[in-house]
């Protein structure tokens, strides 16, 4: 009985091992080295320190709406010539809290916006690792794939050469014959090499952007080359681009920055309390406490606040051409990599049947050479013409692969815990 239940417990466990076995020989291999640069890459961690950086502005903004307390002391000595007369000294401690104007709220606002700006450019930071991410994967999986074709292709000429030498040997071809299979084999090894430095070249740039070393293994460990692409993929992808939203919220910046300096044209209102305490004027002076409005104006050299405040709205106006740019960029973009995407689409299936039919042909002239039926010329084209079609259809998995996964991540959100970048746009808030 004992033993029976510790067999179930062991079925048990096995099924819930290999069903955990599954998940993780499913999970997406692109999917995994993007999360893997999200953590470790550099310029994604300068733009986190950043955002923490604009929280902290945020903080101090919203002190600026406490009191300011202040404390000042004053001595006054006079020198009469053949002596000197020192009256006393005052000390002042005032409190001050501001009402109205001085750019406090708008401070606050402009806290806010560079924080949101902060947010998405995190966020565009990541878009654009994970696009570099893909990239590297599509060139190391296409110069993989033509690798595995030109290691095909060294072998067969191998194969050839050994064949001919022995023909000629037996005194059936001639030298021409090996002299064009060395050079065909010659050629094959230096595509194989051009093949090789290209996927170790991709293969440095996928370690640098993920953090750590990859090989073959890990890789090719399973890649859902499948993409369902949204119908209104153009208005999805306008509306998650953070690159968007950074521009909005850095049109959102420079608006609240124009009403920082309008706000430096109007008074400022307080409501102040000062304890003074002695006097430089007189002696033996108590202690006595003043309450009241103060109001305070500056105009600055020539009235500069108000060309500030100019230069301001024109680089507002400025920042909100710079978004309708990233729009028409963005939709040329997505339409580009559409048209790549459905083309590729339509050429991988007459790629691999291109491939099924050279292959037929190159074993086919192999067996009417042997009869003498074939050139050894065309037997020779027949190879080539094979890893000539195992390359194109590398190139068109390749592109499917990348524009798939790019056009993915162009229409996914980031992170949607950012607030909307428009939100005060046109609004004064010059308090």
């Amino acid at each position: 009985m004992r033993q029976t239940r510790n067999l179930q417990w062991i079925k048990a466990v096995s099924c819930v091992a290999l069903s955990v076995v599954a998940t993780l020989s499913c999970a997406d291999t692109i999917d995994e080295l993007i999360d893997n640069a999200y953590h470790t890459y550099p310029s994604i961690q300068s733009k986190q320190m950043t955002q923490k950086s604009a929280e902290k502005e945020i903080l101090a903004a919203k002190l600026g709406f406490l009191p300011a307390v202040s404390v000042s002391s004053q001595a006054l000595h006079r020198n009469y010539g053949a002596y000197t007369d020192v009256k006393g000294s005052q000390t002042t401690v005032a409190v001050k809290q501001p009402l109205l104007g001085g750019g406090v709220y708008s401070n606050f606002k402009l806290a806010k916006a560079k924080k949101n700006q902060a947010d998405w450019l995190l966020e565009e930071t990541r878009l654009d690792v994970a696009i570099r991410v893909i990239n590297a994967y599509a060139t190391w999986y296409g110069a993989h794939k033509k690798l595995a074709a030109a290691n095909e292709s060294v072998i067969a000429h191998r194969k050839l050469t050994e064949l001919i030498s022995r023909r000629m040997t037996s005194g059936v071809s001639t030298q021409s014959d090996v002299d064009q299979s060395n050079s065909r084999l010659a050629q094959a090894r230096a595509e194989e090499a051009s093949y090789r430095s290209a996927e170790f070249s991709a293969l440095v740039t996928l370690n640098q952007l993920v953090g750590r070393q990859l090989d073959r293994t890990t890789l090719l460990n399973g890649v859902d080359k499948q993409v369902v692409l949204p119908n209104d993929i153009i208005a999805k992808a306008l509306s998650v681009s953070p690159t968007i939203h950074r521009l909005q919220s850095a049109a959102q910046v420079a608006e609240q920055q124009a009403n920082v300096v309008k706000s430096q044209a109007y008074p400022q209102v307080s409501l102040q309390a000062q304890r003074n305490y002695g006097s430089t004027t007189a002696n033996n002076v108590e202690p006595y406490t003043s309450v009241g409005l103060v109001v305070e104006y500056s105009s600055g050299h020539g009235f500069a606040s108000l060309a500030r405040g100019s230069a301001s709205e024109d680089l507002y106006r400025s920042a909100l051409l710079d978004v309708e740019t990233a729009r028409r960029d963005l939709v040329v973009t997505i339409n580009q990599n559409v048209s790549e995407y459905e083309f590729a689409k339509i050429r991988k299936p007459v790629m691999e049947k291109t491939v099924t039919l050279t292959q037929n042909v190159s074993e086919s002239y192999d067996r009417l050479f042997r009869v003498g039926k074939k050139s050894w010329l065309d037997l020779l084209n027949s190879v080539r013409e094979r890893t000539q079609a195992l390359t194109a259809l590398a190139d068109v998995e390749a592109t499917l692969l990348s524009t798939g996964r790019r056009l993915k991540v162009y229409t996914t959100p980031q992170n949607t815990n950012q607030d909307t970048p428009t939100q005060d746009v046109g609004k004064d808030t010059t308090q």
